[in-house]
């Protein structure tokens, strides 16, 4: 069955940018379960770089040091839900 994978990328200020630096471990986290929850018509508004996909960092299934990261940071996940829902209808059909 494919899984939604939310990808985490931590960063730190440098002269007031947010400036991507290495992780200091596993960054993949998988969100399926609390996707599926939302059902297929609120998931798909989750946007990459957007507080509706920053949210996802909290969850229990991302790494601790992601959970706890203190600086600026963002998720990507879009590309993998709507792979996910694509793939839904097409086995569905």
């Amino acid at each position: 069955m494919q899984r939604i994978i939310a990808t985490f990328h931590p960063q730190v200020w440098i002269n007031n940018h947010a400036v991507d630096v290495d992780p200091q471990g596993e960054c993949s986290f998988d969100v399926t379960d609390f996707v599926m929850a939302l059902n297929e018509s609120i998931a798909p508004p989750i946007r990459d770089y957007d507080d509706s996909s920053d949210d996802l960092a909290s969850l229990p299934s991302a790494s601790e040091w992601a959970r706890n990261w203190p600086g600026p940071f963002y998720v990507t996940v879009e590309q993998s839900i709507q792979a996910y829902f694509d793939a839904q209808h097409v086995v569905s059909v």
